[in-house]
Parts: C-alpha cells; structure tokens; sequence
C-alpha cells in the first residue's frame, strides 16, 4: 500500500482559497528555535516551496547552470528536495531568523 501524500490549497494575499488541492513533500526547516514543516510541489511544471497551514508560497525554486536561468521541472524529487533546503536555508540565513519567523506568526495570526 502506498502512503498517500499530504495535501493543502493555495491561498491569495485576502487568505481566499484558490484552486484545488495540492499534493505535496513536507520538509522541516529550523528557523531558530522555531521549526516548521514546509510544501515541496509543482505548479504548473515548476518546484516551488509553500507553507501549507497558511496556504502561502515562501518560494520558487531557481536553478541556474553556468549563470543561466534553467526550468526545474526536470528536478526528480530528491533534486529538487535538496536544492529547497539550501534555498530556503540562504533565505533565513539572508532575512534572519527572527524576520523569517515574524513574518510566517504575522501571516498566521491574522
């Protein structure tokens, strides 16, 4: 029997759902002392990583080969899972701990 993956709808900025449900790879990500458990999906043909309670993206995938922008959508999984976790690391690493968290609590309180 095959483990069927989790699944959460996309929201726009008024907190509307949009569209159908989307399957989805969880990945866990520290930021700080808080840790969240991420979306790892397609839209359309291109990787991106969500956060599913809020519905929100936190980012698209980019994938660049010798300084040129390339499609992720040829990223098995595994690729695409690593290459999630270096982005959404140098993003925290980039903004902050403390903003990256400020701002999902914000989004999530409101």
């Amino acid at each position: 029997m095959t483990k069927k993956k989790p699944e959460f709808i996309m929201r726009d900025r008024d907190r509307n759902l949009m569209g159908e449900p989307i399957r989805y790879t969880p990945i866990i990500v520290i930021a700080g002392s808080d840790t969240y458990r991420l979306a790892l999906h397609k839209v359309g043909d291109e990787w991106q990583v969500s956060h599913p309670e809020i519905g929100a993206k936190v980012l698209s995938l980019a994938y660049f080969h010798r300084g040129i922008p390339m499609t992720t959508r040829d990223l098995t999984i595994a690729q695409a899972r690593n290459m999630a976790v270096q982005q959404i690391d140098s993003l925290i690493e980039r903004v902050g701990s403390v903003k990256f968290n400020s701002v999902i609590q914000r989004i999530i309180k409101s």
